[in-house]
């Protein structure tokens, strides 16, 4: 994949990874995986293609169509609403988000890991005390390999 920034889009992709995007798509756009994960759930699986040199993690839900459902990064260089997203501290991070039109905010912490999410953007940021360490960001795709719209 190896791309040198990255633009975090909620509810929509990244830079020009869309949302509900074929597996067979992305593999033909950027290549193939480092590596990859199978997560088998009770209704579906989920396929993870892992880009390591991007920090990169591609979740694909498959009801037989292997659609774009989630996407996690831990790429310093990533850009959220024109910002360097890892450079900024919770607050900014939550000021960012209620700037940008998200508002319902939920905090949890397990193992010294604290997730701060926002749920109508259907993104969570991951801390090791202040520090941004990983965000998981996505959508809903239903059993036609839709993306839901809210």
């Amino acid at each position: 994949m190896k791309n040198n920034h990255h633009i975090i889009l909620p509810l929509k992709g990244l830079d020009h990874l869309q949302f509900g995007q074929s597996i067979d798509q992305i593999l033909q756009d950027f290549g193939d995986a480092d590596q990859i994960d199978q997560i088998e759930e009770t209704e579906f699986e989920t396929l993870v293609l892992h880009y390591n040199e991007d920090k990169l993690a591609l979740f694909f839900e498959d009801y037989g169509t292997s659609r774009l459902a989630c996407i996690e990064t831990q790429n310093e260089e990533s850009v959220l609403f024109g910002e360097k997203v890892f450079k900024l501290k919770k607050d900014a991070i939550i000021a960012l988000m209620l700037k940008n039109g998200y508002t319902e905010i939920e905090t949890e912490e397990e193992e010294g890991e604290e997730r701060l999410s926002f749920e109508d953007a259907m993104t969570d940021f991951f801390f090791d005390a202040d520090q941004l360490i990983a965000i998981n960001w996505g959508v809903i795709i239903n059993e036609f390999g839709e993306v839901e719209v809210h």
